[in-house]
């Protein structure tokens, strides 16, 4: 992921000290974070979900491209440097190599998860209730069955 931050050698980071907010879960604000180095937490409903600590890793994509709310908060957990993007949505369309690496985050993400579900699967086989909800998860993560 560090090969992205060459991209952003036009801008200044952002500092946040340990407990700042780079992100408030429940809020719209279209904002985009490109860790330059540091480490965040991520917390779903004040519950720490991980830590992320890898330089080039994207904050706050999900928000911006579905034009939504954050899902999540994200906290700085010791000194961070940032690149803030006010715009995510806008900015991933004037550069392109910033919209790519987003996709491929998304896409190693979903692999993962449908990696996860499938194994998951496979270990309720025999339990119908089970496999049949692992099958819709995996329809709805794929594309291949309707959400509802």
């Amino acid at each position: 992921m560090k090969d992205i931050l060459w991209r952003f050698e036009d801008m200044t980071p952002r500092q946040f000290g340990p407990g700042d907010v780079l992100i408030e879960e429940g809020l719209e604000t279209g904002k985009l974070f490109v860790l330059k180095s540091g480490a965040v937490e991520i917390r779903r409903d004040g519950i720490p979900v991980t830590t992320i600590a890898e330089p080039g890793a994207v904050l706050g994509e999900m928000s911006a491209l579905l034009d939504q709310p954050h899902t999540a908060s994200v906290v700085a957990t010791e000194p961070v440097e940032a690149y803030g993007l006010d715009n995510g949505l806008a900015l991933l369309a004037e550069r392109p190599a910033l919209a790519l690496h987003v996709a491929q985050l998304l896409a190693q993400r979903l692999e993962t998860t449908t990696g996860l579900l499938d194994r998951l699967r496979a270990g309720a086989a025999g339990k119908k209730r089970d496999t049949s909800l692992f099958e819709r998860l995996l329809g709805i993560l794929t594309g291949h069955e309707a959400r509802g």
